[in-house]
């Protein structure tokens, strides 16, 4: 939602962040409209502008990535994969780093190998079976072994956040680090992360 009710609304189908802070939106359209880079551009912008507060320096600001899969074709381009950025019109090594767009024309997407191929087919399948009661993904998806790699990052990633989490709060209880990585089982070289 705007923070001003009078300006525009708008939804994306996914915004996420990593660890770093980097920001991901992720559009999947159908067709092509002409309106459709306007809405992409207008979508990622918010998605920069709106990471400061009044007063925050602008060091702080991270990079937005915009993902855009598009289920037609709508570039004269014999490629699939168009990549976007804010460049110098006489020096296109010369960049303003912020904003990045991607879009993939998914009907000139050509696996080259059996592996890429099925893992297309995987992917599709999903998210053209997916509905408001999928609960998880098809088992001969989650059975790959570079998803279950992925999944399982996220969980040891998860975990450790949460281990952070308690860490500090029992830090702010005035707790004795010793104590506290000893309970939570955090190794040597993180402690410092927890001081107050």
């Amino acid at each position: 939602m705007p923070r001003n009710p009078l300006k525009k609304y708008s939804v994306v189908d996914l915004r996420c962040h990593d660890a770093r802070g980097r920001q991901f939106v992720v559009e999947m359209q159908m067709m092509w409209t002409s309106a459709f880079k306007q809405r992409v551009l207008f979508n990622a912008s918010k998605a920069y502008v709106s990471q400061l507060e009044t007063g925050d320096e602008y060091e702080l600001l991270q990079p937005v990535y915009s993902l855009n899969i598009v289920d037609d074709v709508y570039s004269d381009s014999p490629s699939y994969y168009h990549e976007y950025r804010i460049v110098a019109i006489e020096e296109t090594d010369e960049v303003i780093d912020g904003l990045r767009f991607v879009f993939i024309e998914l009907p000139k997407f050509d696996p080259m190998s059996y592996s890429d191929k099925k893992m297309q087919v995987l992917w599709l399948r999903y998210l053209t079976e997916i509905n408001a009661k999928t609960r998880e993904a098809p088992k001969d998806l989650m059975s790959e072994p570079v998803i279950r790699m992925g999944i399982q990052q996220d969980i040891e990633q998860g975990v450790r956040q949460e281990k952070l989490k308690i860490a500090s709060s029992l830090r702010l209880k005035g707790l004795p680090m010793s104590y506290i990585a000893e309970i939570t089982g955090l190794a040597p070289e993180e402690k410092p992360s927890l001081k107050a």
